[in-house]
């Protein structure tokens, strides 16, 4: 069966310019959302299903993946994580994800909460802990 989403948007910039934002479609009605520092070149993707499709992406497209933010613990969200250490891709990022179920995210090395900030090359954002969708739960503002 066709990927619901049959021609994802074109990358583009966030609204101060510091990153691009690019999507990745993956399963069957997932997106990947893979952020590109625009002054260093990091480059974050955001939970995911699977590696796949990242890896491909990140290979045609000449970018160098340095970190995974994961919000939450559900396996389409830490799928990513999962399969990049089963290639052995996983040690060498910067993974990033709740403090509160740190247990739950593979390869984790930056545990963090409400009120903290993290970095992803030249751009930074804040945490906030949004639960309701499932213990835990974060998100990264940036910009």
């Amino acid at each position: 069966m066709a990927h619901v989403v049959s021609t994802p948007t074109l990358p583009f910039r966030s609204g101060s310019g510091s990153f691009e934002v690019h999507q990745i479609p993956a399963a069957q009605d997932n997106l990947i959302w893979l952020l590109v520092c625009t002054r260093t070149g990091a480059a974050a993707v955001v939970d995911g299903p699977d590696a796949a499709g990242v890896l491909q992406y990140v290979e045609e497209h000449g970018i160098k993946l340095t970190h995974v933010l994961n919000t939450h613990t559900h396996g389409d969200h830490i799928g990513v994580n999962r399969e990049l250490a089963q290639r052995g891709l996983l040690s060498g990022l910067e993974v990033i994800g709740p403090a509160k179920v740190r247990d739950q995210v593979p390869g984790i090395t930056q545990p963090v909460d409400d009120g903290d900030t993290i970095e992803v090359g030249a751009c930074r954002a804040r945490v906030m802990r949004t639960e309701g969708h499932i213990e835990g739960h974060i998100c990264f503002v940036f910009d």
